[in-house]
């Protein structure tokens, strides 16, 4: 019955994740600064500015999965959201895993894994 409850939850949460997922089209936030790390590793493989390599602030994990997205659907919202879209609905999955190996309850794991889902959609 908890992987009933999972597959629900990771349904919906890939659902709601995915649902506009090119809206806004434009940049928004972080993505101005983490979209243009990602194409610079896609065109060049490092970071640069007018040909020369930049001061890097923000970590590159971000980036190469914004990068990967971008290769994969396009340099478009679609391109820059997927990966974060794809890894938030895999993070529910390891917390299930998680709490099943602390608790070895059905409830508690199932608990968790709502609650995991609920602070990533509304908060």
């Amino acid at each position: 019955m908890t992987r009933l409850y999972l597959a629900i939850i990771l349904g919906f949460s890939a659902l709601l994740r995915s649902w506009r997922l090119g809206s806004p089209d434009k940049l928004v936030f972080d993505e101005v600064y983490y979209v243009d790390g990602a194409r610079d590793l896609l065109a060049n493989g490092v970071e640069v500015t007018d040909g020369k390599p930049e001061f890097v602030v923000h970590p590159p994990v971000g980036k190469w999965l914004i990068a990967m997205g971008i290769k994969l659907f396009g340099d478009d919202p679609m391109g820059w959201r997927i990966s974060a879209a794809f890894f938030g609905v895999l993070s529910i999955l390891l917390i299930f895993i998680v709490a099943q190996k602390l608790f070895n309850s059905d409830f508690l794991v199932s608990v968790c894994s709502f609650l995991i889902w609920f602070l990533y959609n509304f908060f």
